[in-house]
């Protein structure tokens, strides 16, 4: 019982530090009330956290209280992002308004309010036409996306002054001992890396676009009474070449989702567009998808997650076709 009432004065804690940051900010009247609302726990540096969702009693508008991680690609993002706009002169993308403010110790920055349902969220079923829909308007917002671009490519700690191949190639000496990969033979992993490093170096680039690189069901937010998609957690992205930001779509169909978005979403996606099969047969999508795959292996490693064969076997046909 202790620990349930140290919980609750917790969260009135940080409901007034909330509110009161808000205030400050411009944000809500001073007269505003506000709840917070968990929607999503997190672990970070072993400690148990939690997103929410801000509701404003007065005015019923929404904001989300989101933790902030380290490199944090959303951050470099977020300008970038309010050049886009739905029909209603809204964004369609989560706005940081008030960015990295310390709560109980813990980063946070406060965001716009996407209204919808992530597609693992989703208790009734939909029809295929309606799966249809929502593929084609979230291959719109990738398209959108995309045609955002800057200056430099960049990692989700900033912009740098790498290109596309020496970005990619430092990124694979760096996790190419992890014990993730270890478990691999070594030379023909070794060999596999140095054919892409030649690749890499002789392929060419789109300029630095806009990609989420987390396209997956808990991102994806549909709104049944708008019919609106979106994407929301821009945790990961950053400003690199469009075949990449692909082939982490391609590799989401892998992935330990739901298989309703495995067997009515993937496929709509690639219909007319570049497949998994067919990337496996292209020299730079085979760079990119080894490295991807490779970041998967390493993620289900390090938290201790059950890793899909379907990734590890693909990781190792594609060793021998590179």
């Amino acid at each position: 019982m202790i620990g349930v009432e140290k919980l609750l004065q917790n969260l009135l804690e940080l409901e007034e530090t909330t509110r009161r940051e808000m205030v400050e900010r411009g944000l809500v009247m001073s007269t505003e009330e506000i709840e917070l609302h968990p929607c999503h726990s997190i672990s970070l540096q072993g400690k148990l956290l939690s997103h929410y969702i801000i509701t404003c009693s007065s005015s019923q508008k929404k904001y989300f209280l989101k933790v902030v991680k380290d490199s944090d690609g959303a951050l470099i993002c977020n300008n970038y992002l309010k050049k886009t706009y739905n029909e209603d002169g809204s964004c369609p993308y989560p706005l940081i308004l008030i960015p990295e403010i310390v709560l109980q110790g813990t980063k946070y920055y406060i965001t716009s309010f996407v209204a919808g349902k992530t597609l693992d969220e989703l208790s009734d079923p939909l029809p295929e036409k309606t799966w249809d829909e929502i593929a084609d308007k979230l291959l719109f917002r990738l398209d959108e996306l995309a045609n955002i671009q800057a200056p430099q490519y960049s990692e989700r700690s900033g912009f740098v002054s790498d290109n596309c191949a020496t970005g990619l190639i430092r990124k694979f000496k760096q996790r190419l001992h992890h014990p993730a990969i270890a478990q691999f033979p070594n030379r023909k992993i070794e060999a596999a890396v140095e054919r892409c490093f030649s690749i890499l170096e002789q392929s060419q680039y789109s300029p630095p676009s806009l990609l989420h690189m987390d396209v997956k069901p808990a991102n994806i937010i549909y709104n049944s009474q708008t019919g609106n998609v979106s994407l929301i957690d821009f945790e990961f992205a950053r400003f690199g070449d469009i075949d990449y930001g692909w082939t982490q779509v391609l590799l989401s169909g892998c992935n330990q989702f739901n298989m309703v978005y495995k067997q009515c979403l993937v496929p709509r996606l690639t219909k007319n567009r570049l497949s998994l099969q067919d990337a496996i047969e292209i020299p730079k999508f085979q760079c990119y998808l080894y490295y991807q795959l490779m970041c998967n292996l390493i993620y289900y490693h390090d938290r201790y997650l059950h890793c899909p064969n379907e990734l590890v076997l693909l990781f190792e046909q594609i060793a021998d076709r590179i």
